[in-house]
């Protein structure tokens, strides 16, 4: 019998978080589904854990290959995947007790394609509430608005999707991305969805303390990329009729909100040069959009210290910008 559940977690370079991400999933009162494991190419002893894991428990299958990167894997874990349900979780993070019980009873309350929960993180236990209240039927427009403010909503592994969705997805246009790839493969997931519901359970933990982790380095096409899928999603918008200056004020916001958490980032590198920095800081700056968001006034909607940022970054002072975020991370130290 196909299993209800198949949960797929690429594998890269993560020995260290591993084994509690994989027990999260076994140790699951609800014991139908099997579970896929992508090693990546890892070149430390991931790869070893998923093989042991494996050969303890029937239900684990393990693929191995060359690195493609975090999508490329996803999708090979959903090609040989036999369950109703696909449900994703990045090897760092893990699920919290009784997970697939919640959401295999909503799944059957709602009958729906796709079902949405939410997520806690250390020092946010309660997690984010996307629309509030538990919701029969989510329209795609209020799922697309939500998300231009709410960017952890793109994320795969907040959402159960029916696996006949992902028949002939193509993610040649974006499989390169290395920030952005989770909310173009979620926007087609939702296009294609018959229904959206949502629970505000709170399932999944994210975990923010892991250094390696995409989200905690720096990659020289974040802006573009996140430029790229808000653009997904406003042309979406645009077709469905609701792209109001409401959604493109908030659109700008966001863009400006990833500006000026990319600036941080750059500022915190040590290993730039003072010419590199200020390169990664202009590349930025001559984008044209980021004129046109600055003269959009949404960011007056930032708050002070990342409107500080995008407004020297306006100016061009790019020097006076680096010393502002230094003598922030000095004073914060103590």
């Amino acid at each position: 019998m196909e299993p209800f559940f198949s949960i797929i977690i690429p594998v890269y370079n993560v020995e260290k978080y591993l084994e509690q991400c994989v027990e999260s999933v076994l140790n699951q009162d609800m014991g139908d589904f099997e579970l896929i494991l992508v090693d990546d190419g890892s070149a430390d002893g991931s790869g070893h854990i998923c093989d042991r894991f494996a050969a303890l428990d029937s239900r684990i299958k393990v693929i191995h290959q060359p690195n493609s990167g975090h999508i490329v894997a996803r999708m090979n874990g959903v090609e040989a995947a036999t369950g109703e349900y696909v449900l994703f979780a990045d090897s760092d993070d893990y699920y919290l007790p009784d997970s697939f019980h919640k959401i295999e009873k909503a799944i059957k309350k709602y009958n729906c394609d796709v079902l949405i929960y939410c997520y806690s993180y250390d020092g946010n236990p309660q997690g984010q509430d996307f629309f509030g209240g538990e919701r029969d039927t989510v329209l795609l427009n209020e799922y697309l608005l939500t998300n231009l403010h709410y960017s952890r909503l793109n994320s795969l592994c907040l959402k159960a999707s029916s696996r006949k969705i992902f028949n002939d997805i193509d993610i040649s246009s974006f499989s390169g991305f290395r920030n952005s790839e989770d909310l173009l493969l979620s926007l087609e997931i939702v296009k294609r969805a018959q229904k959206i519901s949502y629970v505000p359970h709170t399932l999944y933990f994210y975990r923010l303390d892991n250094p390696a982790s995409i989200t905690n380095n720096y990659n020289e096409a974040i802006v573009e990329e996140f430029l790229a899928s808000r653009q997904a999603i406003m042309a979406e918008l645009e077709r469905l009729n609701c792209a109001d200056e409401a959604a493109k004020t908030e659109f700008y916001r966001a863009f400006l909100f990833c500006v000026a958490n990319t600036i941080l980032q750059i500022s915190k590198l040590k290993s730039f040069t003072r010419k590199e920095r200020t390169a990664q800081y202009k590349r930025i700056a001559d984008m044209p959009f980021f004129s046109e968001a600055m003269d959009s006034g949404a960011a007056m909607k930032l708050s002070r210290v990342k409107r500080m940022r995008v407004w020297l970054l306006k100016k061009g002072w790019l020097n006076l910008l680096y010393l502002f975020d230094r003598l922030r991370m000095i004073a914060e130290k103590f």
